[in-house]
C-alpha cells in the first residue's frame, strides 16, 4: 500500500500520541478560540491531541475576510469574501519535485538545530520578517508566529521501549540526551479561499498527484507526492465554497518509520519478553 494510503484517511491524517510525542500529523487542528464557519467540519473525529492553553492561537473569525498583507506567501491580502473557493487562475506549472525540508530546514534536522535556525531568524535586527517563538517542547514541537501565519515544527525520537529491543543497555539518561527530528510543519492561518493557496502550489511543485476532495461537501485534501514527502492542502466549506486554514508538510521517510515504530511500540514488551527467553 502507498504510504500516503496509509497515513491519509477520508477527511484527515490521524496523530498518534506516544510517550507525549506526536507521531503521525493530525486532522487540522482547531486552535483554542477558534470559531467555526457556518457549515463547520462538526462531523469530524476528535483528533488525538489539539492545543493546549499554551499554545492558544489568535481567535480568527469565522469567515475569509482579512484587509491586512499577512503571511503565507501574501495570499491573505488577496483574499476576498467573493473569492471563488476553486478558481486558480491561469498559473504556470512548477517542477520542483524534491521535499528535502521546509523553508530551508532540512528533514530529520535535530530540535536544538531547528530552534537555533528559528531563534536567530527571530532576534535578527536586519530581517524583514516578524518572526516570534510563541512555545516550545524539547524534542516535541516548536510553535512559531511568522509574519501573521502559525507554523508547528514537530519532531520524533524513537521511543526508549522501542530501542531497548535493539540496545539492552541504553539507560534513560542516554535515551535523554538524545534529541528529536524533524518530521512535519503543520501551517495554520485565517481561511482563505483554497484557489489562491493552490495557485502558489502548483506554481513550485505542479499538479498534485492524489485528491480527496469532495465537490459536494467541500472537504478533503490535495496531496503532492514528492520526493522526500507530502504536501496536503485542506479544504473546508465556507458559505458553500471551499477555504483553506491548515497545510501539512510531511516527510515521507519519518512517516514510514514513525508507523513502523508505533506498532514495535505496542508489541515491545512481548518481543523483550520473547528474546530474554530465547537467550536463556
Amino acid at each position: 500500500m502507498d504510504l500516503y494510503r496509509k497515513i491519509i484517511l477520508t477527511r484527515g491524517v490521524r496523530a498518534i500520541c506516544l510517550t507525549g510525542a506526536v507521531l503521525l500529523v493530525s486532522a487540522p487542528l482547531k486552535p483554542t478560540g477558534a470559531q467555526e464557519g457556518p457549515e463547520s467540519r462538526d462531523d469530524l473525529p476528535e483528533t488525538f491531541f489539539e492545543y493546549d492553553a499554551r499554545l492558544t492561537a489568535p481567535a480568527v473569525e469565522p469567515g475569509p475576510y482579512s484587509d491586512s498583507p499577512d503571511g503565507y506567501g501574501m495570499l491573505l491580502a488577496q483574499n476576498t469574501a467573493e473569492s471563488d473557493g476553486m478558481d486558480v487562475g491561469d498559473v504556470q506549472l512548477g517542477n520542483v519535485r524534491d521535499l528535502t525540508g521546509f523553508s530551508g530546514i532540512r528533514w530529520g534536522s535535530a530540535y536544538s538545530e531547528v530552534q537555533r535556525a528559528l531563534e536567530a531568524v527571530a532576534t535578527s535586527s536586519t530581517s524583514e520578517e516578524q518572526v516570534e517563538i510563541i512555545n516550545a517542547e524539547r524534542n516535541k514541537f516548536i510553535l512559531v508566529r511568522r509574519n501573521g501565519i502559525l507554523y508547528r515544527y514537530n519532531f520524533y525520537k524513537t521511543p526508549y521501549e522501542v530501542q531497548i529491543l535493539n540496545d539492552h543497555t541504553l539507560s534513560m539518561d542516554e535515551f535523554d540526551q538524545q534529541e528529536g527530528l524533524l518530521f512535519h510543519v503543520k501551517v495554520i492561518m485565517p481561511f482563505i479561499a483554497s484557489g489562491l493557496v493552490k495557485r502558489q502550489l502548483l506554481a513550485i511543485y505542479g499538479r498534485n498527484q492524489r485528491s480527496t476532495f469532495d465537490e459536494d461537501d467541500k472537504n478533503g485534501a490535495d496531496i503532492w507526492a514528492l520526493n522526500g514527502g507530502f504536501i496536503f492542502l485542506w479544504y473546508e466549506p465556507y458559505r458553500n465554497r471551499p477555504f483553506t486554514r491548515t497545510l501539512d508538510y510531511l516527510n515521507a521517510e519519518l512517516a514510514q518509520r514513525i508507523m513502523t515504530e508505533y506498532a514495535d511500540y505496542f508489541d515491545a514488551r512481548e518481543k523483550l519478553l520473547l528474546q530474554k527467553v530465547l537467550l536463556q
